[in-house]
Formats: structure tokens, C-alpha cells, sequence
């Protein structure tokens, strides 16, 4: 049977725009991979998703908390992933992300032995639609999903985590944008 052209046709269209987004995804992952470093505004690591909510869980920490001390944990610590210090307190924050693009939401492990937990939701953008916080005293199980709308998943209905609080979460992102460009401004 002889192939049909208007099908082959649309078939090469489609591997030229496969190639050509794969293209454009190495780049932006090249992008990301050179902002990385251990001091730097974004922590290291393969999974983007995760370090994207991290760089705005970092963020929110610096606005919420102006005279602390905030830091990656390194991508080699699954317990926690920023320390925060604030005069003489010190605690431990693991951060969970999940994208609009996620099927399921079904976050990746949660290890214990932080003091807070936070699940950031990003849309198609990889911008912040949703957060979440979970206090260590609360029992989790290894592996939950995070809520995919504003609608309330069953964890949160079970009360294993906060309500929606991405307002607050924005306010202090840009407090922490702030806080940022008067450090490296001076």
C-alpha cells in the first residue's frame, strides 16, 4: 500500500515542530542550568519544576522574613531544601511543586524532619497559582497529590494542609524580589 502524501505531509510538519520545541526547551533548560549554583537565586538541580518552586519558596522566605538568614539546602538533602535563621530561631522548609501540567498532581516523596512544608502549585506559565503549608506536626503520608485547581484536594478536606494562601504568597515574593534587588544594588 503506497503512503499517502498529505499524510506524510502533516506527519514531517509535526516532527518539524516536535524538533523545533525540543530545541527551544534546551535552551530554556541551558538558561536555568547557568542561573544555577549554590549561592546564586535559583538551587541547583535536574528536576526545573522543583527548583522553580524553590526559587519562589526562597523568595517568599526573604519577604516574609526581612532580617533572616535564608539558604539552599543542596540538591544532595532530601529532608529539607531551604534553612531558614531569624535571630535565634532556626527551621527547616521542604518544598513540594507540582505544574499545570501534571496529570495528577502527585508530588515527589516527602522525607521527615522539617519544620514546614510547602506545596506550590505553578500554572502553564511555571508562575505560582496556588501554595500551600503544612506544619511538621501533622501526620503526612509518603506520597499525597497537590490540589490541580482552587478546588480543595482530599488532603486539604482532611485538614493535612492549609488553605489556599497564594495571595500572602504573592505579597511576599515581591517583598523578597525586593529584598534581593537592594542587595545586589546596594
Amino acid at each position: 500500500m503506497a503512503a499517502n502524501p498529505s499524510t506524510e505531509s502533516g506527519e514531517s510538519s509535526t516532527l518539524v515542530q516536535v524538533e523545533q520545541a525540543i530545541a527551544n526547551y534546551a535552551k530554556a533548560y541551558d538558561a536555568l542550568e547557568q542561573l544555577q549554583n549554590p549561592r546564586g537565586p535559583i538551587p541547583q538541580g535536574d528536576q526545573k519544576t522543583g527548583a522553580v518552586g524553590e526559587f519562589y519558596a526562597h523568595l517568599y522566605l526573604l519577604g516574609k522574613y526581612p532580617n533572616a538568614d535564608v539558604i539552599f539546602g543542596g540538591n544532595g538533602n532530601p529532608v529539607w531544601d531551604i534553612k531558614v535563621t531569624d535571630n535565634e530561631s532556626v527551621w527547616h522548609v521542604q518544598v513540594k511543586t507540582v505544574s499545570a501540567f501534571s496529570k495528577t498532581g502527585r508530588l515527589s516523596p516527602i522525607h521527615v524532619g522539617w519544620q514546614e512544608l510547602y506545596i506550590i502549585r505553578l500554572n502553564k506559565q511555571l508562575q505560582p497559582d496556588g501554595f500551600w503549608q503544612v506544619k511538621s506536626d501533622m501526620a503526612l503520608p509518603k506520597y499525597i497529590n497537590a490540589p490541580l485547581s482552587n478546588q480543595s484536594s482530599s488532603i486539604a478536606k482532611a485538614g493535612l494542609f492549609s488553605h489556599n494562601e497564594i495571595d500572602d504568597f504573592s505579597k511576599n515574593v515581591a517583598a523578597g524580589k525586593l529584598r534581593c534587588i537592594v542587595a545586589i544594588t546596594g
